[in-house]
């Protein structure tokens, strides 16, 4: 049976450490789905399909891993896609509480596990809303995000 997880978040944008955990969770499924939403309590500048094909380029190396945009439950999406995991990334004591939450939700829901990715060291202090603060204030996200899709970000997110 074919392993298959889902990466859900709203990538707004994609960073490097959205990329360390889309390395490991590659490297143990047979399938990735990044799954790009739209979290109803955010407002965003860059639709979801736009943010999708970021992700596309970004994630272009990976034989095994596809963006997605989609609407709706994570887990409605899981069962959809065939796919019997959800893998988050933790960053913080912070993230770990908030993900064990929706953890227990979309066991409950659909039987879906969810796995916890722990961020390495270098991206740990890396977060979308940096990035997007970095780029209000004129600054340099070289590093911070993959480097194929540097320009794409700084051109969608400042005219927006």
């Amino acid at each position: 049976m074919k392993k298959i997880c889902v990466f859900p978040g709203s990538f707004n944008p994609v960073t490097a450490g959205h990329i360390n955990i889309i390395k490991k969770a590659s490297a143990l499924f047979d399938e990735v789905i990044v799954a790009v939403t739209d979290n109803k309590n955010k407002k965003y500048r860059v639709d979801a399909n736009m943010r999708r094909n970021i992700l596309e380029k970004a994630i272009s190396d990976f034989k095994n891993v596809k963006a997605v945009a989609f609407d709706g439950l994570t887990a409605d999406f899981c069962v959809k896609s065939n796919a019997n995991y959800i893998v988050r990334g933790i960053r913080t004591y912070q993230d770990f509480e908030n993900e064990k939450m929706l953890m227990t939700v979309n066991k409950k829901l659909k039987g879906i596990e969810t796995l916890f990715f722990i961020t390495d060291s270098e991206y740990a202090h890396i977060s979308s809303s940096m990035v997007r603060e970095i780029l209000d204030n004129g600054g340099d996200i070289n590093g911070i995000v993959p480097d194929s899709v540097v320009n794409e970000i700084y051109s969608l997110y400042l005219k927006n």
